[in-house]
């Protein structure tokens, strides 16, 4: 097991790092000096010892996990961290976000939105930092009531949040018809948007998708659509891209939206 070997080989690198320190003195000094070295130096041995045992001790209270992620077994791992989360109530942000995401993976929304409702009720902070997460799953719930309430009231949030929540609210307008809707809090994103992904976004569906449906605002929007992508290849070129955006692929958000990233790589190099 690949997280197994790595313990061991820590633990080797670890071993033979304190043994280079503990005989340091025999081959910069003179022997004699040893004693006198570690009693001014004491510290280090409760400092290895202490450091040691509790990397092991995380390994250990985390094998399960680490052994699920390991083989990519999504049941065996959304079965234990609902067992943390719901029965021990160890509702931490690193736990409820991968509980969160094996969720997701296996299409238990309802499980989903237990996790939403616990998280709200006991930890704000955890909620309003998974908001994103949650209003993903809400979308492909096709819950969008659920999407849009969770887009509301994030002007405290981090900016990244904040402009994720407004692609989503956006993306969630836009599959309900609601067209001026969309464009509304799309556009905004399209000129004056920091984050990346969500102004990429954006872009492509002002200038290709809500353009078409809105007559009397194609031509702003068409602009400000254009506005939003020339920022865009302004930092990537098509070589660039990729390399980046298969980095940001980590993230579940962006994962989900894989399909209309890839209309919008069409939209924004090929027919420019």
């Amino acid at each position: 097991m690949k997280f197994k070997l790595l313990l061991v080989i820590f633990n080797i690198v670890f071993f033979l790092s304190f043994l280079t320190i503990f005989f340091l003195p025999l081959f910069v000094m003179d022997g004699s000096y040893l004693g006198a070295f570690w009693k001014q130096n004491w510290f280090f041995f409760p400092l290895f010892f202490s450091v040691s045992a509790a990397v092991n001790a995380l390994f250990l209270r985390n094998r399960k996990t680490l052994y699920s992620l390991e083989r990519e077994d999504w049941p065996a791992l959304a079965q234990h961290l609902e067992n943390e989360v719901f029965k021990r109530n160890r509702i931490g942000f690193g736990t409820a976000s991968l509980l969160c995401d094996s969720l997701v993976l296996l299409g238990d929304f309802n499980t989903v939105a237990k996790l939403r409702t616990l998280v709200e009720q006991q930890k704000p902070r955890i909620y309003n930092a998974l908001r994103v997460r949650f209003v993903t799953a809400a979308l492909l719930a096709k819950d969008r009531e659920g999407a849009e309430s969770l887009c509301r009231d994030s002007e405290k949030l981090p900016r990244h949040d904040r402009e994720w929540l407004s692609l989503y609210a956006g993306l969630s307008r836009r599959l309900a018809g609601d067209y001026p809707g969309a464009a509304e809090l799309l556009e905004p994103l399209c000129v004056s948007g920091k984050e990346v992904l969500p102004v990429f976004l954006a872009s492509y569906v002002c200038g290709s998708l809500l353009s078409a449906k809105i007559n009397n605002e194609s031509a702003r929007l068409q602009t400000s659509a254009a506005s939003g992508r020339e920022r865009v290849l302004q930092r990537f070129s098509r070589a660039q891209w990729k390399p980046y955006f298969e980095s940001e692929k980590t993230a579940m958000h962006v994962v989900v939206l894989g399909k209309l990233f890839s209309e919008a790589e069409a939209w924004a190099w090929e027919s420019k």
